[in-house]
């Protein structure tokens, strides 16, 4: 559940902890993608969008890449971004032709 309907003061708040909660004790996925979420309902939306694009770079499995590149694909569409992330996943397909990751994360768009 999204933190749709808190004041911006409290999602501010959830930030500033998430980020000190990843710093103190290294951050998973999970807490991640909570910060992720906090940055957008902050109007954060640089922050969610460098994270969430560091986080699938990062991503050993496919099936994180997957879940990446769905809340990338999501943000996207969010902001109007939709066909800079397409050309963005067709050029890392173009790259590197061998691995899956570009293009099951195309699919997710």
């Amino acid at each position: 559940m999204g933190m749709g309907t808190v004041p911006l003061q409290d999602c501010d708040m959830a930030v500033a902890e998430l980020r000190r909660a990843i710093t103190k004790f290294g951050g998973n996925e999970d807490m991640k993608g909570k910060l992720v979420t906090a940055y957008s309902e902050a109007g954060m939306v640089k922050e969610a969008w460098q994270l969430i694009s560091s986080l699938y770079d990062e991503a050993e499995s496919p099936a994180w890449k997957i879940k990446w590149a769905g809340s990338l694909a999501d943000l996207a569409k969010t902001e109007g971004r939709g066909d800079e992330l397409i050309s963005n996943f067709q050029k890392r397909a173009r790259e590197n032709p061998t691995s899956v990751a570009p293009f099951l994360s195309l699919a997710e768009m």
